[in-house]
């Protein structure tokens, strides 16, 4: 099931009032945001359902294993190399596909911190070409619509407008999972 929203304004808490109008019976997958260059268009598209996980037979994985162990040892980090691919081996196919080492080892940094606890924590990210920031924020045991929703809230209350978003769940055990957004 996908729910699409599709506007041509864009202010704060916009994506609060959206996250009100979907479904809270099924498990929110993904929700992916999206705001043109001249903030004009938004899209904003929930997925609900399981996220597919990564399979271990597929090319894929074993490039992005690859290109991890690398990005690691280059960073002098090989020590750290077998706790981050069990972190990769926990994360959703699409995640894997659309993420660069760099961003899985932050990922991965944060995650560590907030696992088994009910705990958040965020972190600033650097500037992107255009000026824009980005935040990464892990969230531990929580419903991750709910956790989206509080933060969407959150941005939009203080005038912070989330021209873009990711969310993502990391399955580390079917009782264990991380929310990333």
């Amino acid at each position: 099931d996908t729910y699409t929203f599709y506007t041509q304004k864009n202010f704060p808490g916009q994506l609060s009032d959206f996250l009100q109008r979907i479904p809270h019976e099924k498990p929110l997958r993904t929700a992916r945001v999206f705001t043109s260059a001249d903030n004009r268009f938004v899209l904003d598209v929930f997925e609900f359902g399981e996220s597919a996980p990564l399979n271990h037979t597929d090319p894929l994985y074993a490039a992005k294993r690859k290109e991890i162990s690398i990005y690691l040892q280059e960073r002098s980090l090989a020590e750290q190399t077998a706790a981050v691919l069990d972190f990769l081996c926990a994360c959703s196919a699409r995640y894997a596909a659309n993420s660069s080492p760099q961003r899985i080892y932050r990922h991965y940094l944060l995650t560590t911190q907030v696992q088994g606890t009910y705990g958040a924590v965020a972190q600033l990210n650097p500037t992107h070409e255009d000026g824009s920031s980005s935040i990464s924020i892990a969230i531990g045991r929580s419903d991750k619509q709910e956790a989206l929703a509080r933060i969407a809230r959150h941005f939009g209350f203080l005038g912070i407008d989330i021209r873009r978003a990711h969310l993502e769940t990391i399955h580390f055990t079917p009782e264990e999972s991380v929310s990333l957004l």
